[in-house]
């Protein structure tokens, strides 16, 4: 079973649900996060965020020609059956649930930069306490969800690349930073989780 131009539709206004709700949670936490009166003690430079927001406005330019302007990318379109753009819907609201569940987690720590505060603790409850960057595995199953839902290849490719980009350059950093502050502690923890996916076998 393949689309019609209903179904194309719903897809569609799917895709607006998930990201002005990914929207309205990111602003909302950053917000909060900026009136929490936090010293910094450790912190990164910032290339990493000035990709994040380049890599961020190319997504939501693309997203914006798919919705408003589809024939503009419709070259790049295939055919796949109705079942997997099934799939990618729930994958995009499982996405979806673990941001939110991502951002109460970590609450007053949430922040866009890489840095560390003085009060900084090591957030390992919900979804911390099973994979060390649940944020981006939100982001991941996001990226799979857009692919099977705009059937895309251009905005498969393109945001698979930038999302692989950020990753690159910001883990590590992260990682290397947490390191510096809780030292064997945050050691142990590495040990004893992936980075994306939880253990299944321990």
């Amino acid at each position: 079973m393949y689309y019609s131009s209903y179904t194309d539709l719903a897809f569609r206004i799917l895709l607006i649900i998930f990201y002005t709700t990914f929207t309205i949670i990111r602003i909302n936490f950053g917000r909060l996060s900026k009136k929490t009166d936090r010293k910094v003690e450790r912190s990164i430079n910032h290339i990493d965020l000035y990709i994040l927001r380049i890599f961020i406005l190319y997504e939501v330019t693309t997203f914006i020609l798919f919705v408003a302007y589809p024939s503009s990318i419709e070259w790049a379109t295939f055919e796949i059956p109705l079942w997997l753009s099934i799939i990618g819907a729930i994958l995009g609201a499982l996405s979806l649930l673990l941001f939110v569940w991502v951002h109460l987690s970590l609450g007053k720590f949430f922040t866009y930069k890489i840095q560390i505060a003085e009060n900084q603790e090591l957030v390992r409850k919900g979804p911390y306490k099973h994979v060390r960057h649940p944020m981006y595995s939100a982001f991941i199953l996001l990226h799979i969800s857009v692919f099977l839902i705009t059937y895309n290849w251009f905005i498969a490719i393109t945001w698979s690349f930038g999302l692989l980009v950020v990753l690159i350059f910001r883990i590590r950093k992260e990682e290397q930073l947490i390191l510096e502050k809780f030292g064997e502690i945050y050691s142990a923890y590495m040990k004893e989780t992936r980075r994306f996916l939880p253990r299944i076998f321990k």
